[in-house]
């Protein structure tokens, strides 16, 4: 699974954040989504609008902060946006019958641009889809954080930033690098571990500890064991010449 980036490489790709998704070519100019500037959005939810609101952003992204209320298809890479976009028949359904209007978002506006194609053909109606232009994080840059909940994910050091642009704090778990918001470290040196992780690690040491524990008591027994023959050699004395 993705996270923060430990190097920089600049490589040239054919498909800027790869979808595996032909009808989004690097080529294409213009997305079917609508761009909706973040003081719409904002001006909508103000006034309470009834509209889906779509996070096309991965899951581990979305649990460090989302807008309120949002939806999303519990992804792990983006390439498995379309792929799911397709099995969500209840938003669809409320889509079309509702009538409401489709806002889809991602952090720098780049995925939801490329995801709205899939949800084109899934079948979301084009003329009530939009995107946020420049994502979450130009919102906050001219919104702030209203109605959205915490923080947001990003691909870099900072791991997420709060609404004010600024670090908020998040560490990447050292064993499966999920985002978390907080640690105990037994020293300035340790490496942040999430709870799932310390807890695989106690078990692993136990296991270890058992496994020591188990070859000690081996070596005790054999230690005994020889030493046992070597009393019954001494009692019985020496062995009699052939």
């Amino acid at each position: 699974m993705p996270r923060g980036f430990h190097r920089f490489l600049v490589k040239i790709k054919k498909e800027l954040i790869s979808m595996g998704y032909p009808e989004a070519k690097a080529e294409q100019t213009e997305s079917p989504a609508a761009p909706l500037a973040p003081a719409e959005l904002k001006k909508w939810l103000d006034e309470a609008q009834d509209l889906i609101l779509l996070d096309t952003r991965n899951t581990y992204e979305i649990a460090v902060g989302a807008f309120r209320g949002a939806r999303h298809l519990e992804i792990g890479t983006f390439r498995a946006f379309p792929e799911k976009v397709q099995q969500a028949e209840d938003l669809l359904r409320e889509a079309k019958e509702s009538r409401k209007a489709v806002v889809m978002y991602c952090t720098g506006g780049i995925r939801c641009e490329k995801a709205a194609f899939a949800a084109v053909a899934a079948g979301f109606p084009r003329e009530r889809l939009y995107q946020l232009q420049g994502g979450i994080l130009n919102y906050f840059e001219q919104c702030g954080g209203a109605h959205y909940e915490q923080d947001c994910y990003v691909f870099d050091d900072r791991v997420a930033v709060t609404s004010e642009l600024e670090p908020a704090g998040v560490v990447l778990c050292a064993g499966c690098r999920d985002p978390m918001r907080s640690q105990k470290l037994s020293s300035k040196h340790a490496r942040p571990r999430c709870e799932s992780c310390l807890e695989d690690g106690v078990q692993r040491t136990v296991i270890r500890a058992s496994r020591t524990q188990s070859r000690g008591s081996r070596k005790r027994r054999r230690m005994s064991r020889n030493q046992a023959e070597a009393s019954i050699a001494d009692a019985a004395g020496p062995s009699p010449p052939p």
